[in-house]
C-alpha cells in the first residue's frame, strides 16, 4: 500500500493511488480470507494445566526518568 508521502505524490499528479494497490487488499479478498472461518488450535479451558510460575512486577519500569 502507498505511503502518505507517496499518496501526496498522486495527488499532486491526478494519479489514481488504487491502481498501485495490490488485490489482496480488497474486501472482497479479506472475505475470502476469513470465509472458511476460525478453527480453535488450544483445548477447552478445563482442559488447561495450572500455570507452575509466578508473576512478578517490574517496578523500575514506573520510574520516569528525564533527561
Amino acid at each position: 500500500m502507498p505511503c502518505s508521502h507517496a499518496l501526496e505524490v498522486f495527488r499532486e499528479y491526478a494519479v489514481d493511488p488504487i491502481i498501485y494497490v495490490s488485490e489482496c487488499y480488497s474486501t472482497n479478498e479479506y472475505a475470502l480470507t476469513y470465509s472458511s472461518g476460525f478453527f480453535a488450535i488450544l483445548p477447552d479451558i478445563e482442559e488447561w494445566d495450572e500455570p507452575n510460575f509466578q508473576l512478578s512486577h517490574n517496578h523500575d519500569c514506573r520510574i520516569r526518568r528525564r533527561g
